[in-house]
C-alpha cells in the first residue's frame, strides 16, 4: 500500500519517458468515478539504494523533476502534457497525474528501459509506412514549441524522443521541462 492505492486502482506499466526513462508510467483507473488516467512514478528508494548516483547528482535530479512537474501545471497547451493536479512527493515516491499515456516515442522506437514488460500494444505498435504518423506527430511537436517560444517564452533545452509522448488517442506532446529555461517575460 503506497499513496496511490488510496485513490487509484493501479494497473501494469505502460511506458516510461523522461531523463534516462526515469518516470515508470502506469496505467491506472481513478477510484473516485472510473476514469482513466496515466500515473507517472519515480521510486525515490531505488534511487536511494544506487551507490552510482552520489547525493548532489540525487538532488539535482529531484530538483529537475519539481521543475519539470512545476511547468507542466502551468502550461496549457493540446501538445504539451498537462498535469491533472500537482506533483506528489512523498519520502517514497515522486507522483504525477496525466490524461492516458500510450508510450514515449522512446519506447515507440523498441527502447524498452524502465519498462517490466512492455505491453502486447506498445509491442506491437508501429507507426505508419507511409510515414503520416511521424510527420503529423512532428507538426503537432511543432505546434507545441510555437506556443511554448512565443507564447510563453520557454525553451525547452531537451527536446528527445525520451521526451515526446503519444497519447492513447494517437496525439503527440511535450514532456519533459526540468532543463527548460524562460528568456522573456510572458506576453
Amino acid at each position: 500500500g503506497n499513496a496511490l492505492d488510496k485513490e487509484y486502482t493501479v494497473g501494469p506499466v505502460a511506458a516510461s519517458g523522461g531523463p534516462g526513462c526515469i518516470w515508470r508510467i502506469y496505467s491506472a483507473k481513478k477510484k473516485d468515478g472510473g476514469d482513466s488516467v496515466s500515473l507517472w512514478v519515480v521510486d525515490k528508494d531505488k534511487i536511494e539504494k544506487d551507490k552510482n548516483i552520489s547525493k548532489t547528482a540525487r538532488e539535482q535530479m529531484y530538483a529537475i523533476l519539481r521543475k519539470d512537474a512545476a511547468q507542466l501545471l502551468k502550461i496549457k497547451h493540446p501538445n504539451v502534457i498537462s498535469l491533472n493536479k500537482p506533483l506528489l512527493e512523498t519520502r517514497h515516491i515522486f507522483a504525477m497525474e496525466t490524461d492516458p499515456i500510450f508510450a514515449s516515442v522512446r519506447n515507440v522506437l523498441r527502447d524498452y528501459t524502465n519498462i517490466d514488460k512492455p505491453q502486447p500494444a506498445l509491442d506491437q505498435f508501429s507507426l505508419s509506412s507511409d510515414g503520416f504518423d511521424a510527420k503529423l506527430g512532428l507538426y503537432e511537436i511543432s505546434e507545441g514549441l510555437t506556443f511554448l517560444h512565443q507564447t510563453c517564452g520557454i525553451i525547452h533545452r531537451d527536446l528527445c524522443p525520451e521526451n515526446v509522448y503519444i497519447t492513447k488517442k494517437g496525439e503527440w506532446k511535450i514532456g519533459g521541462f526540468g532543463n527548460s529555461i524562460t528568456y522573456k517575460e510572458k506576453n
